[in-house]
């Protein structure tokens, strides 16, 4: 155990080099000097909410300077948006209002997620060997300097949906082993999402309280303590988790209207009506913006939230297709996404195959399950309440990771099974 820790203290320090060195690449010589009609600024590229972060930030920062710690506020006005407050107390920490002193803070995300994703595939039974190369891709795609060379929040998003996919396959999977560190990651989950996105943490209580009803299940079967307790702790921490849902927005449109349908419980009838007003309202704030999807189609029911199923899942998992690649964009920074869109996606492409032939393989227990139920449930509602391609992306970055991961970890275990036993088994 303690190697597999030195192991891992390693993994996380490389990581950390990799991400740190990355960032400070882009905002100091590839922004600036080979792409500076994408530059904004400061090491920023130019269209995104990195901007207003930054710009709000500089003014908190200095009126801490001025007022003290007292004037620090997490989410400060007037967007009330938690990066603003975050810069602005690494800002008002340093006393250098730049965003590279973020760079340290991000490389810290991605790399504790990074660990989190090795760990998840190791509690699928990956030897580590396979488990680093099918967590690899987290680190090279350049998809992820768009927070991790940035200003956004994302890496507190993804970190957190790996600690909620981590804990429901320790539950499921390995649920005697859940004390310590079960309750710990879930801990960590919440307070992640309370601060990046705590909508979401809606949909994430209800998984843990429907996970621990399965388990609670399991144990009266079996009649082991020890597990009663990890079952318990998810129903409370499932249900409480809900209670930071936040108030759907205002509802601008007088010529849509929801029609409840008779067939649904009325909550459920609900909380889809409040999936298509906040959609509604993301359209009415952002018209034609860069990258929309569906330009003003809004789900007026049940059904058609069900028809439109099979498209939300085609964009939050296949899209951009190669109608999209090597395209302009919205933005010059949109435009060279797009050029290296292309070779994300095909990768993703491939490692959808091998989790495919792992899925089969799995298809009896539960937990394999977990890893098809959460990133659809949780991609699906991106799709639906912010219908753009590029939050669509950033979003989904985490949930897809995981099934990218298991793919090619997957992959390569059919490979060697095939040529026969490596040779070289690295950090095993």
């Amino acid at each position: 155990m303690g190697r597999l820790a030195a192991s891992l203290k390693t993994l996380w320090a490389l990581a950390f080099g990799l991400v740190l060195v990355q960032g400070l690449l882009v905002q100091g010589v590839v922004l600036p000097y080979f792409f500076p009609q994408a530059h904004w600024g400061h090491g920023l590229a130019v269209g995104g909410d990195w901007i207003l972060f930054h710009t709000e930030a500089q003014a908190l920062a200095e009126r801490i300077q001025r007022e003290g710690w007292g004037a620090w506020a997490l989410r400060p006005p007037p967007s009330f948006q938690p990066m603003s407050g975050i810069t602005a107390f690494f800002y008002a920490l340093t006393g250098i209002p730049e965003p590279y002193v973020l760079l340290p803070y991000n490389a810290f995300l991605h790399a504790t997620a990074f660990v989190v994703l090795i760990r998840i595939l190791e509690l699928l039974a990956f030897p580590r060997t396979y488990a680093l190369l099918g967590a690899l891709p987290f680190l090279l795609f350049p998809s992820h300097l768009t927070w991790t060379a940035q200003i956004h929040r994302d890496g507190l998003y993804i970190l957190g949906a790996f600690l909620l996919v981590y804990t429901l396959l320790l539950v499921l999977k390995a649920p005697e082993g859940f004390l310590p560190w079960g309750p710990l990651a879930l801990i960590l989950w919440g307070g992640l999402w309370w601060v990046a996105r705590p909508h979401m943490l809606f949909p994430g209580g209800y998984l843990l309280a429907l996970a621990g009803v399965g388990l609670g299940a399991w144990v009266l079967l079996r009649r082991r303590p020890r597990v009663l307790l990890a079952g318990g702790s998810l129903i409370v921490l499932g249900l409480l988790a809900p209670l930071e849902a936040p108030s759907p927005p205002p509802l601008q449109a007088p010529a849509w209207r929801w029609h409840p349908s008779p067939y649904l419980p009325a909550r459920l009838d609900g909380l889809l009506a409040r999936l298509s007003e906040t959609r509604l309202a993301f359209y009415h704030t952002w018209p034609r913006r860069p990258g929309n999807l569906d330009e003003g189609w809004v789900p007026d029911s049940a059904w058609a939230h069900l028809r439109y199923l099979p498209r939300a899942l085609e964009v939050g998992f296949l899209y951009p297709g190669p109608s999209l690649w090597f395209t302009p964009g919205g933005t010059p920074l949109g435009s060279l996404g797009r050029a290296v869109t292309p070779l994300e996606m095909l990768l993703t492409y491939l490692a959808y195959v091998g989790f495919a032939l792992w899925l089969w393989r799995n298809r009896r227990y539960p937990w394999a399950w977990v890893l098809v139920l959460v990133p659809i449930l949780f991609v699906w509602l991106h799709v639906i309440t912010e219908p753009n391609m590029g939050a669509i992306y950033r979003k989904r970055f985490g949930f897809v990771q995981i099934l990218i991961g298991v793919g090619i970890a997957h992959a390569f275990s059919l490979l060697v099974a095939w040529k026969g036993p490596p040779k070289d088994r690295f950090l095993n």
